[in-house]
């Protein structure tokens, strides 16, 4: 299967992983989310996102569960999977750890499903919590680029700048102190990255 932007990855197949079960997680997050693209300006499949979230990881130097998890960290979120799906096909490990970083009731305002999310945040594990963290630094990136080439992101987003903005200081606060340097790092650089072109547009 050929699967878009994965020749992009610097990280997924480098490290001491089981290629053929980082490359099984990458076609079954393809299948699920196939048809779904991304907010952004240049609308990429979904797909984009997963892997830049696995390979976030991996570059950080993350367990093979966590990296596979993070590949698959919106399956039960925004596709038909179920826990006891990715359970049976990846292991109870990374279904508990992609249900730590999924919005449990999308039927709720964004506001409530976000205060949800920080409540759960709170209580996980360091794993879940570098996935919550490689997505956000995904996320933040992203909105960045679009907006460098004048795409108001935000025109396709429930959350104003403002509430994105929280949303990223709250996660950053609660991870801080549970995930590797490189990661906080790369943490802190997209963050600034993201409060410099949200002053440059004033927004």
């Amino acid at each position: 299967m050929s699967v878009y932007g994965l020749d992009d990855t610097k990280f997924l197949f480098n490290g001491n992983y089981d290629k053929s079960r980082i490359m099984s997680a990458v076609n079954f997050a393809d299948k699920y989310h196939f048809g779904q693209v991304r907010k952004s300006i240049d609308k990429e499949p979904f797909i984009k996102h997963c892997l830049n979230v696995g390979d976030i990881l991996a570059k950080s130097s993350k367990n093979e569960d966590t990296v596979i998890a993070g590949i698959l960290h919106d399956t039960i979120e925004d596709t038909v999977v179920t826990k006891n799906d990715l359970s049976k096909t990846f292991g109870k490990n990374v279904s508990e750890l992609v249900d730590w970083v999924t919005e449990q009731d999308k039927s709720k305002s964004w506001m409530e499903r976000f205060e949800d999310y920080i409540r759960r945040l709170k209580l996980a594990p360091a794993d879940a919590q570098c996935i919550s963290a490689a997505d956000k630094i995904d996320n933040m990136r992203s909105m960045t680029d679009s907006l460098k080439r004048d795409y108001n992101i935000f025109q396709n987003m429930k959350g104003s700048p403002k509430m994105q903005l929280d949303k990223f200081n709250k996660v950053f606060d609660i991870v801080k102190d549970n995930i590797p340097a490189d990661l906080k790092k790369m943490y802190i650089n997209s963050l600034d990255d993201f409060v410099s072109i949200l002053k440059k547009f004033k927004l």
